[in-house]
């Protein structure tokens, strides 16, 4: 079991003077209030499990969003809501959804547009709270998504034109400085001119061109090697990848004089060890060597010349990327190294089913088991994926719980294959991982003790929903005090309130769904309708995909294909443009509304219209009678009793207007009342047009999560069922539960395809422990 907090401090006292310590003192103090400091301002992270790792146009892109702290990984942030995104290779949005937190977590499903092109797309998930570190920590996957019947031999991936058969190589000194007279490792990065990692062989040479080392990479174009640089001396290396011409690239500068960490971990223990070269002039007093993971301290230690090498227990850090930096006592960086620890196998996943073997159509039970090192029993959130491996090829090497936590989401750049690192323990994979912490930077916690700390967020934890603007008096200055009324007719919503000193105002404590349209009334302080309503429009976040896309397209399996067919998939045929010109005729459903209206008028005939305003043309309508108090219906949503309004319409924003002399004849108005009602709908463009105390605000409400479908032959008619059940997906579960005794019991129908099935099981406990479980289920029956 890991100690959950430990932090070593050793402070010498001989031969120190009491200014000394109290300087000492106050420099580890003020690390320490740096990092509680840190502790306060919680990250967050995020992680999607899907159902299967590709699509087809039409299909559903069924997730479960696991939204955690990002130093702790428990499940217990507070935030209420996550943003789902599908982003093209342009970085155009095509999809958005917002998703509200759901019994059992966040979960949902986003559904792709019949038409979708082929291609690989990114799905990009966060949170508000998420918006104020960088866009680069977002979840983001790569999906590729196919067209079923499209056959496309090419698209067009709007990539830069960075040459062929090309390759570069990147040299990383251990710490970050090559010092003369110390024997270092420098480890390197080959990549191919399109991003993705290259092969590479070579050797290091002298300036006088004597060979001293081989270099061959080892994954991944990644690889290390070690040598004593000399003064007055230059080193390079000579290097060449398949396909490509030799390369001479000189190896960093060795420096006179510095100070560098090296790490080495092995057998539960880091063994850390300070090279320096500095004059004595330049020597500091005091250093202080820092090791935190992911912004939890863990270590901290004085540094003197008595303990510049020295051992530390692995144990005091937890599983994932922890990161070591040398400070001098005024806060410089002077070196910095990261580590992997290795998740230990602390559960044990148990499968098992009622049968061996199954008919098509047949129901399958399965009990789920989860044995822990704990007796109690494991609380959390988990999701189940069944997918059919005859359509279904399962990425081994594409990212999972474990690869997205514990390292993607706290790594600059790309990681390719992250899902290598975790398919089984082993010294390849413990040295992979020690290849990509000498080549990758740590970015997401920026350690400055000693610079002032700014916590102020621009972006707020999402607990509910709101909207807000502020109201401009008639001089655009803000307009104190002001009368507002905003309805969500969709929701019965109608909420009074005012703005404050500086003409904003905040309507909160509301639940709505996505789509809907508020209708934000005002009047100034005086009761006039002479105010301009400014809302706060919801901003993006800007597309920064860290990920690569390939220069080629996905190759799908033709059994997937041919099941998406089935499944009600689309064919896309790209024709010439052509312009149909047209108007679309009202429904039958539209013409009954307004049959019963007592004046009415179309498109065409508020185009010859010679009124200025809708208030004008009800008058016309109502002729001598009282237009007092009228019901105003636009668009479907009810606003204000008061005719101010229709003053702002013209008829050419207008598609319909109809007027009810007593609206209890139309569908909006009140049983109790006999005043006339106006309905009106807008032209599209009319909706963006502003109009002096009245505003139409549409908000990105959250989506309703659909539930998956699977189906039932319980009835022998039903198995006998003509359409061919060919689902890729066989049973989705974003809400398992697991019982410590009883584990958990699912059931679901086979389809019609003689396959095996694969189990991908996911989850979080309270403690912040991952869970991951995959491998293949039964056969059924030819």
């Amino acid at each position: 079991m890991k100690p959950l907090f430990m932090i070593i401090v050793c402070v010498l006292l001989n031969g120190m003077m009491s200014f000394r310590l109290f300087q000492e003192k106050t420099t580890s103090e003020q690390i320490l209030s740096f990092f509680d400091n840190l502790r306060m301002v919680q990250q967050e992270k995020l992680y999607l499990h899907l159902d299967k790792p590709y699509y087809a146009g039409g299909e559903q892109i069924w997730f479960k969003g696991y939204l955690v702290n990002s130093s702790t990984h428990k499940p217990d942030m507070p935030d209420n809501f996550i943003y789902v995104e599908l982003v093209n290779q342009d970085n155009k949005i095509i999809l958005r959804q917002k998703v509200k937190k759901n019994e059992g977590g966040f979960w949902g499903n986003l559904s792709l547009p019949l038409d979708l092109p082929v291609g690989e797309y990114t799905l990009r998930g966060y949170t508000n709270w998420m918006r104020n570190t960088d866009s680069g920590f977002f979840f983001q996957k790569n999906i590729p998504v196919a067209n079923v019947l499209d056959r496309s031999d090419s698209v067009d991936f709007n990539k830069e034109d960075i040459g062929e058969n090309d390759f570069s190589v990147s040299f990383f000194p251990e710490g970050g400085h090559l010092l003369i007279g110390y024997r270092q490792q420098i480890a390197y990065k080959c990549q191919r001119s399109d991003g993705y990692s290259g092969v590479m062989k070579g050797y290091i040479v002298n300036q006088l061109g004597d060979t001293l080392t081989q270099l061959e990479s080892e994954h991944d174009g990644m690889g290390a090697f070690s040598f004593f640089p000399e003064k007055d001396n230059s080193y390079y290396a000579l290097v060449r990848s398949p396909g490509c011409a030799e390369k001479k690239i000189q190896l960093p500068q060795a420096e006179d004089s510095g100070i560098t960490l090296s790490l080495n971990q092995s057998a539960g223990k880091i063994r850390y060890r300070i090279f320096s070269s500095l004059p004595a002039s330049k020597q500091s007093d005091s250093l202080y060597l820092i090791g935190h993971t992911r912004g939890s301290l863990r270590f901290l230690l004085p540094v003197s010349n008595d303990n510049y090498t020295g051992v530390i227990n692995s144990s005091y850090f937890p599983d994932g990327i922890s990161h070591f930096l040398l400070m001098d006592q005024i806060g410089n960086k002077l070196s910095e190294r990261l580590i992997f620890n290795y998740p230990e196998k602390n559960s044990c996943w148990t499968l098992q089913t009622d049968k061996k073997k199954y008919d098509r159509r047949e129901k399958i039970k399965v009990n789920i088991k989860l044995d822990t090192e704990s007796e109690s029993s494991v609380k959390g959130f988990f999701s189940l994926s069944i997918t059919d491996n005859n359509s279904v090829f399962m990425d081994s090497l594409s990212g999972n719980i474990y690869s997205e936590l514990l390292l993607v989401s706290d790594l600059k750049g790309f990681i390719e294959n992250p899902g290598w690192y975790f398919k089984e323990k082993s010294r390849k994979a413990i040295r992979g991982l020690d290849l990509l912490m000498l080549t990758h930077g740590w970015s997401r916690f920026e350690v400055n003790p000693f610079t002032e700390q700014s916590h102020v967020p621009a972006y707020f934890v999402e607990k509910g929903q709101y909207i807000s603007g502020r109201i401009l008096n008639f001089w655009g200055k803000e307009a104190k005090e002001a009368a507002i009324v905003a309805v969500d007719p969709v929701n019965n919503l109608v909420r009074s309130l005012e703005s404050d000193e500086k003409g904003c105002f905040l309507l909160d404590g509301i639940d709505y769904c996505d789509s809907t349209t508020f209708v934000i009334q005002a009047r100034s302080k005086k009761g006039l309708a002479v105010v301009d309503i400014k809302m706060d429009e919801e901003t993006i976040p800007v597309v920064k995909n860290k990920n690569l896309f390939p220069d080629s397209l996905f190759v799908f399996n033709p059994h997937y294909l041919s099941s998406a067919i089935d499944a009600g998939g689309m064919r896309v045929i790209n024709l010439e443009d052509v312009v149909i010109e047209g108007k679309r005729s009202q429904t039958a459903k539209e013409k009954a509304e307004r049959v019963w209206a007592d004046y009415s008028m179309t498109e065409e005939m508020l185009g010859k219209s010679v009124s200025r305003t809708a208030k004008d043309l009800f008058r016309n309508a109502m002729g001598a009678a009282d237009i007092s108090d009228p019901l105003v219906v636009i668009d479907g949503m009810c606003c204000w009793d008061d005719n101010y309004i229709l003053e702002t319409i013209y008829p050419d924003d207008m598609k319909s207007f109809d007027v009810f002399k007593d609206q209890k004849r139309c569908k909006y108005g009140s049983v109790s009342k006999s005043t006339p009602a106006v309905v009106i709908t807008l032209k599209p463009e009319a909706m963006s047009r502003k109009r002096k105390g009245v505003a139409l605000f549409h908000s990105l409400g959250y989506v309703k999560p659909d539930q998956f479908y699977h189906p039932i032959y319980d009835m022998p008619d039903e198995k006998q069922l003509e359409k061919m059940d060919v689902r890729s997906t066989i049973y989705w579960n974003p809400t398992l539960e697991i019982d410590s005794q009883e584990g958990a019991n699912v059931e679901f129908y086979a389809s019609d395809i003689p396959a095996s099935y694969h189990v991908v099981i996911e989850g979080v406990d309270e403690s912040g422990q991952l869970y991951r479980y995959s491998g293949d289920l039964l056969k059924i029956a030819e």
